[in-house]
């Protein structure tokens, strides 16, 4: 995953008056709660930080709905800076996993039905893809643990460290696949705990050997289809990504553990068809 460090703003964001200075209705209240809301503002980075201890309750949440409404239904203004954050943030992976797409949501770090006053706090708002977000959802603190369930993208340079490894075996005459994680030396005790952590929350382990499997049966049939080299084209899609020995994401994980393995690689290679599958003649537009 990438240090999305770069998208810190601090409590200076000017999100919140973007609302208030906009022609939606019940401006009026964010008035009324501007210096609540700036106050938790210059809370966030504390909050985060001292993740051993549980946020304080909302402020302002007889009218935290109100804030709640200009998140799901932006004046246009805020709306074009909502959609900036979602989708033109120059991600290939999920900050939050590294599963090997784009993000396509938004994630609020300290979730908005607990902690409204964050809503339309840019710091707060995570790109993710659409996996996490069902997982993650409204859980923040876990109090068995004395600490926060997950790490912040854009908080922790450790996570971006975080790297994949893929080992790819066959059993029972189907490829198997095992992830493994990997940190540099340098990153400390406490941040692998919390990493560890991370990962077990988000279910990423799993999450990742049923992709392997999902792609395992993809390339079956990419090959069932036409005649192909499993090698090469996997080599081809290694050199379109970045070429780390530690990939930052599940797909290059992906190429590399079945690249290892030459009886894997072969297992593939054996469902090439020799011939491709007949095609239904010449097409028309209609």
């Amino acid at each position: 995953m990438k240090d999305l460090s770069y998208l810190r703003t601090g409590p200076g964001c000017s999100w919140f008056e973007l609302a208030i200075g906009s022609a939606k209705k019940n401006t009026a209240i964010l008035g009324f709660i501007k210096y609540a809301v700036r106050e938790r503002y210059e809370e966030f980075d504390g909050f985060i930080e001292d993740y051993q201890t549980e946020p304080r309750k909302s402020g302002i949440s007889l009218s935290g709905h109100v804030l709640i409404d200009f998140y799901e239904r932006p004046p246009a203004a805020l709306k074009t800076l909502l959609e900036a954050r979602r989708h033109d943030h120059t991600l290939d992976e999920c900050p939050y996993c590294g599963f090997p797409r784009a993000p396509e949501t938004l994630d609020h770090f300290l979730p908005k039905e607990r902690w409204p006053e964050y809503s339309i706090f840019s710091d707060n708002l995570v790109p993710q893809c659409r996996d996490c977000a069902p997982i993650k959802g409204v859980k923040y603190f876990c109090e068995n643990e004395n600490q926060s369930f997950f790490l912040h993208p854009i908080y922790s340079p450790a996570l971006s460290t975080l790297r994949f490894k893929i080992e790819v075996t066959i059993v029972k005459g189907k490829l198997a696949f095992s992830p493994a994680f990997s940190i540099p030396e340098s990153i400390t005790d406490v941040d692998e705990k919390r990493i560890s952590s991370h990962l077990k929350n988000l279910h990423i382990k799993q999450r990742i050997v049923d992709y392997c499997d999902e792609q395992y049966r993809h390339w079956i049939r990419i090959a069932q289809s036409k005649p192909c080299d499993i090698k090469s084209i996997f080599e081809s899609r290694l050199s379109e990504r970045e070429c780390d020995p530690y990939p930052n994401n599940w797909a290059t994980a992906f190429y590399q553990g079945v690249l290892k393995n030459q009886d894997a690689v072969r297992e593939l290679q054996r469902h090439v068809v020799s011939k491709p599958l007949r095609s239904n003649g010449a097409h028309r537009l209609i």
